[in-house]
């Protein structure tokens, strides 16, 4: 994943999960990625998300 895993929820699945966390030192690749995904859901872009939405509706009257 970008930001962090997501498995069924089985011991053999999770298990496998940490140990690539911890090979493969993932903390700062998934701390550096949600920097990014915050972005994301800053006010800014909301406000523009449902403006556009608004915007689209409304055209489509």
């Amino acid at each position: 994943g970008k930001i962090g895993y997501v498995v069924e929820p089985d011991s053999e699945k999770i298990a496998d999960v940490l140990v690539d966390f911890y090979e493969n030192n993932r903390m700062a690749e998934f701390e550096a990625n949600v920097v990014d995904e915050k972005k994301k859901f800053s006010w800014s872009n909301m406000v523009n998300s449902f403006l556009y939405l608004y915007k689209t509706m409304k055209s489509t009257k």
